[in-house]
């Protein structure tokens, strides 16, 4: 029996020593992983921050883009609306021109046509002042 538990003894120290050993080298393993994430973390943050800065940058750049084109097409409206405003005057004043014109032509024609239905029937203008009776 006495080998039996000297050979226990040992089988269970190597045993111990063995688990003492896979032990310490996860324990290092984690160690070293701890060390990887973390600075993998500081990598990513440093990324991140970059990123975040050139986003900010590129942002603020489209929006002043965006306000100077909203500026200028604003801009340009408001010409196009006065060259309109402009040639609308213009044309308001002819159109009126020849409306006027239209009326004294018809005026004039209704006249014509008076004086010639007069003739033909024998019936004087009115206000002219002639009496038929």
């Amino acid at each position: 029996m006495e080998t039996d538990l000297i050979t226990d003894i040992v089988l269970f120290a190597a045993l111990i020593g063995g688990v003492l050993a896979v032990a310490r080298v996860l324990r290092n393993h984690r160690t070293e992983l701890k060390g990887d994430i973390g600075k993998l973390r500081s990598e990513i943050k440093a990324e991140l921050g970059t990123l975040r800065t050139e986003l900010k940058g590129d942002i603020a750049s489209v929006r002043k883009e965006g306000v100077e084109g909203r500026t200028g097409l604003e801009k340009q409206i408001a010409d196009v609306r006065a060259e309109l405003r402009g040639v609308e005057k213009r044309l308001g004043g002819r159109i009126d021109a020849v409306r006027d014109e239209l009326i004294e032509t018809r005026v004039a024609m209704s006249d014509r046509v008076a004086r010639i239905e007069g003739r033909v029937f024998g019936v004087p203008l009115p206000g002219t002042g002639t009496d038929s009776a």
